[in-house]
């Protein structure tokens, strides 16, 4: 039996399935999240990462040939092993008898409140396909009401791009619609999902924010917080400024620079 049918089939106390994606070599931040989660009393798998490094010229060459990123000339192979880790969690979302799957990456740390979120998902809101959970650095617009109320946090639609995928919550219906959008349009996998002005995946979906946010990345923490875990799947600069740099058209910095006009916020992280 494959990981992937042991994480499918197995028993789960929680109505929303928990999946940790991890690269082998890196046990030592697995084990730390694991225990955390154990601790939580959150019943969680680990999905076994994609490392891009280790993939053969055939088959990098292969993946780009379906995928040409015409915006975006390349893949690096940090992006390759990512999208191909979450494409291997949402294959696990879409066949599980869960409605939603919480797919998280190993160097997130989590608020004591994230038992109360992935216990039951009576608290998501009708119609929302997509729950992040983590904190962002970069600005992002979201309804000026909540959708919902739970646990000391609100839940907002979002309303504008944002990046990173450290830690949503996906349904069984968004995680096939995932699945199922032709190559051409997959990206990089928080641009592929996130990017409300070019995903096509974005505009197919509907997706709201936790905040204050119950998950952080290990980078985005105080020194004297973090464990010095750098992204690993896919090593990455996101600090606003960074991705402003890294917009390829001028229309795109002007878009990004007037969410802060129009009253998007950074999303903080409540321990």
């Amino acid at each position: 039996m494959t990981p992937e049918h042991k994480i499918l089939l197995r028993t789960a106390r929680n109505s929303i399935n928990c999946i940790v994606i991890n690269l082998a070599k890196d046990k030592a931040r697995y084990a730390i999240l694991a225990d955390r989660l154990e601790q939580l009393e959150v019943d969680f798998s680990r999905l076994d990462a994609v490392d891009g490094r280790g993939l053969t010229d055939d088959e990098r060459a292969n993946f780009k040939s379906q995928r040409p990123r015409n915006r975006n000339g390349w893949w690096s192979d940090g992006q390759i092993g990512c999208f191909l880790s979450h494409s291997r969690a949402w294959e696990i979302a879409a066949r599980s008898p869960h409605n939603f799957t919480c797919i998280m990456e190993d160097d997130v740390h989590l608020s004591d409140a994230v038992t109360e979120f992935l216990s039951d998902d009576g608290w998501i809101p009708p119609g929302i396909d997509l729950v992040r959970l983590e904190a962002s650095n970069v600005r992002v617009r979201l309804d000026r009401a909540p959708l919902a109320a739970h646990a000391g946090r609100q839940v907002h639609k979002i309303r504008s791009t944002t990046w990173g995928t450290a830690a949503y919550i996906i349904s069984r219906q968004a995680a096939r619609k995932a699945l199922d959008m032709p190559p051409e349009s997959h990206n990089a996998v928080d641009y592929f999902m996130f990017s409300f002005e070019e995903a096509a995946l974005s505009r197919a979906i509907s997706a709201a924010q936790v905040t204050p946010a119950v998950c952080v990345q290990d980078q985005f923490q105080p020194a004297s917080r973090a464990m010095g875990f750098a992204t690993s799947i896919e090593p990455t600069d996101t600090s606003f400024i960074a991705k402003l740099q890294s917009l390829s058209r001028p229309r795109d910095a002007l878009r990004a620079a007037s969410l802060i006009a129009r009253g998007s916020r950074h999303i903080r992280f409540k321990a």
